[in-house]
């Protein structure tokens, strides 16, 4: 039946001309919103991480879809010439962190049919390239960070530069870590990585404090934290601070 469907509508070059663009019914006005509300949000973190579950802000949006799908589907297709299932399938095959050559051939043909009917509906010709959506799409799914491999929302250099090193060196004698990032460690098991966050916070503090806090003053005493975090996963004696680096320190920071 899909293919049936999709077979009846034309090429943008076969619209008749001239063409009486189609008066849309409220139910059809709304699917259309919904279709254009799908682009709004189908590529943001937030969708990719939730996609339509419950727990996600997007769950109204399929919910919305469905009632179309029940009460007005064919109906609708004589007025744009989709269906609220080819919506709702476009929607579901956006969800796919991870996109293959099918599912972008999926969402090719879905944009295709929709694009292609409203082309009818409307008098108009098709938007945006749908090959075009597909690989935007697919880009933004390649750089998706999962939540688990994310730095919260209060990490900085020191994070950065002097703990996630120091897990690093740590994970590098744990052959069943391999694969993993020191933030996807740190979110997975904090008992472990707090205390080391802790300490080295609490190490950094009254160095940073007594030689001011500028950037290159911080990024000498963070070179140094790193350093002596890593020799101690690797079971080796921390470098000794010699006093003529305690008495550079002042200079360098102003």
């Amino acid at each position: 039946m899909r293919d049936t469907l999709a077979n009846e509508i034309p090429e943008a070059s076969e619209i008749p001309e001239p063409c009486t663009p189609t008066v849309l019914s409220p139910a059809a006005v709304e699917l259309v919103r919904l279709y254009e509300e799908l682009h709004t949000f189908k590529d943001d973190t937030e969708f990719l991480d939730m996609g339509f579950s419950q727990a996600g802000p997007y769950h109204a949006w399929m919910e919305a879809v469905e009632a179309h799908t029940d009460r007005t589907g064919f109906e609708l297709f004589h007025e744009v010439g989709f269906l609220p299932g080819d919506v709702l399938m476009l929607g579901m095959t956006y969800i796919y962190e991870e996109p293959d050559a099918s599912t972008l051939k999926a969402i090719e043909f879905h944009e295709t049919n929709i694009q292609a009917g409203l082309a009818r509906a409307k008098c108009t010709r098709p938007g945006t390239a749908v090959q075009d959506i597909a690989r935007a799409s697919a880009e933004t799914r390649r750089a998706y960070v999962p939540p688990t491999a994310r730095p919260p929302a209060g990490a900085d250099d020191l994070d950065e530069r002097v703990v996630n090193p120091c897990i690093a060196a740590m994970m590098a004698r744990n052959p069943e870590l391999n694969g993993l990032t020191p933030w996807e460690i740190r979110n997975s098991m904090p008992e472990v990585t707090d205390p080391i966050v802790a300490q080295m916070r609490e190490l950094a503090a009254p160095v940073l404090a007594e030689f001011g806090d500028t950037p290159r003053a911080r990024n000498i005493l963070l070179d140094r934290f790193r350093n002596d975090c890593i020799r101690g996963k690797r079971g080796e004696e921390p470098l000794d601070w010699s006093e003529t680096e305690i008495r550079e320190l002042p200079s360098i920071s102003q």
